[in-house]
């Protein structure tokens, strides 16, 4: 069958490799350390780390229902994810403090709405760690629906944590002022659900929804919904089509070779209208990372964020033509 898009083209993402040491709360609450701004396309190879994003695929198979091999492969990732965050959620209730604070770092990477009250019980745990911990997760999380709460946060007790909390505060009025000019200008919405799949961790599955939401902030046109935000509710409200995305890390591996590790990701992001369902295309992207230091942590990290950026990078047509779908 011929597809209405689709592009092959290839580019080399050549960027210097991070080999300091990482420990989770750097990861988790650094958005996209020294790749995004310094990206560039280039065809030398002296960098230590080399990155061959190797574009988006985009296939609109018009009409296809959401069922079959797609729908299946998808649903044991979506399974795996709805655990882990259900187990995440209940490690923000145990009785070490510093498993509670991993447990609220990760779950605002990952920005999936069902923690939401579990961080913001976090704000006022009896650990100053945690409370400080929920508050710069919520922030990450991306969400101006919790700066009720965290406004009620100011008055906390620690210094520390109402700094943490005022960072958190501004960093959401800022997301809200660009949310309200995107929404007025937006031809259709964006919904984004959980990144599912078998492979990576919730750390590379944190990475994947962080590194979407950049990217799919960046298009023209286009509004992304908050985590908390019903696709149809929003639609109607908001008299926009709404596109919904399912990512999946389809594919995360590694390798060791005489001068490092080499890791490959893929990710695919399954294009949905709504509200019939109906799966219209398929996002794809690769990447591929090879390095000389051992911090296979963020080189793990780093690939999936390469993946995304390829995959959405060139994502305009298919979400166009699922938008006019949705509006049909």
């Amino acid at each position: 069958m011929s597809l209405p898009y689709e592009s092959d083209a290839e580019q080399s993402v050549l960027l210097p490799h991070q080999s300091k040491a990482v420990d989770i709360e750097s990861v988790i609450r650094s958005p996209d350390p020294a790749l995004s701004p310094a990206t560039k396309i280039c065809s030398r190879r002296d960098a230590l780390c080399s990155y061959f994003a190797i574009g988006s695929f985009l296939s609109v198979a018009f009409g296809l229902p959401a069922s079959g091999f797609a729908a299946g492969t998808r649903a044991g990732g979506a399974s795996r994810h709805v655990q882990v965050v259900r187990e995440l959620i209940a490690q923000m209730s145990g009785a070490d403090f510093r498993m509670r604070v991993q447990a609220a770092l990760i779950l605002g990477k990952l920005s999936d709405s069902q923690a939401l009250p579990a961080l913001k019980r976090g704000l006022r745990d009896k650990s100053l760690a945690v409370r400080a911990a929920s508050a710069s997760a919520l922030g990450i999380f991306g969400d101006p629906s919790v700066l009720p709460s965290l406004r009620r946060s100011l008055s906390d007790d620690s210094l520390a944590v109402r700094q943490t909390v005022q960072t958190s505060i501004e960093k959401l009025e800022r997301i809200q002022r660009r949310e309200f000019r995107a929404r007025a200008s937006a031809a259709f919405l964006v919904k984004l659900s959980e990144v599912g799949g078998t492979h990576g961790s919730p750390s590379a599955w944190g990475a994947a929804s962080q590194a979407s939401r950049r990217a799919l902030e960046r298009l023209n046109g286009v509004a992304l919904l908050r985590p908390s935000e019903e696709a149809l509710e929003s639609s109607r409200r908001l008299q926009k089509p709404v596109v919904l995305l399912r990512p999946s890390i389809r594919s995360l591996t590694r390798r060791r070779q005489v001068s490092g590790y080499k890791m490959a990701a893929k990710v695919d992001f399954l294009v949905h209208e709504v509200p019939g369902m109906s799966l219209v295309g398929n996002l794809t992207g690769t990447a591929e990372a090879q390095s000389e230091e051992g911090n296979l942590r963020r080189l793990e990290l780093d690939v999936v964020e390469a993946a995304v950026r390829s995959a959405l990078g060139r994502s305009r047509p298919a979400l166009e033509a699922a938008a006019l779908r949705a509006k049909a």
